[in-house]
């Protein structure tokens, strides 16, 4: 399998279509999205002989799609990499505001652009940022990662961590651990 990765906004560039709530945990065929040549970039994959000959393929296939198209950064473009640093520091109104958009437009356009709300996408990078803390200092207790990034206590934490991973932290984390990838030192 083959995964790419997109950042956050930049699928919605890249299909020149706004994004919706319908491509949140959907598996869609390529060809649903894309021209229906990507079969024969398909075909190519398939029949490669090394995995890093299928890189070079879909590499080759993101370049053709994109050598194109212009780049055009905006204010809100560069919110995202705010949210991203520092998930719980700032309020969607601040957000909003150094988009340069009416709280109603930034809500739109986020939504449009990522594919859900900036408040639940605030919440997932909170999510992902106390699982990464975690991760990297296994000796922190899960109160202090809570304070840390931005929970008001360890109950919201394992609120959000059951809701987007469907577990608990600490089963997370044993899960992670035994995850091929990190055993194998894929990821």
């Amino acid at each position: 399998m083959v995964s790419i990765d997109f950042q956050q906004g930049g699928l919605a560039k890249f299909l020149k279509m706004p994004l919706s709530e319908a491509f949140l945990d959907e598996r869609i065929d390529a060809e649903t999205l894309l021209n229906p040549n990507i079969s024969q970039v398909y075909e190519q994959m398939v029949n490669a002989a090394t995995y890093s000959q299928i890189i070079e393929i879909v590499e080759d296939y993101l370049w053709q799609k994109i050598k194109y198209q212009t780049v055009d950064i905006h204010p809100f473009d560069k919110v995202n990499l705010l949210i991203l640093n520092q998930p719980a520091t700032y309020s969607i109104e601040y957000l909003a505001n150094q988009a340069c958009l009416s709280l109603s437009q930034f809500e739109r356009r986020f939504k449009q652009q990522i594919g859900v709300s900036p408040k639940f996408f605030l919440r997932i990078n909170r999510f992902h940022q106390a699982f990464m803390l975690k991760d990297q200092n296994p000796t922190l207790d899960w109160l202090s990662i809570a304070l840390q990034t931005g929970y008001n206590d360890y109950q919201h934490l394992v609120k959000d961590f059951k809701q987007f991973s469907g577990t608990t932290p600490n089963s997370l984390l044993k899960a992670q651990a035994a995850a091929p990838e990190r055993i194998l030192r894929l990821g």
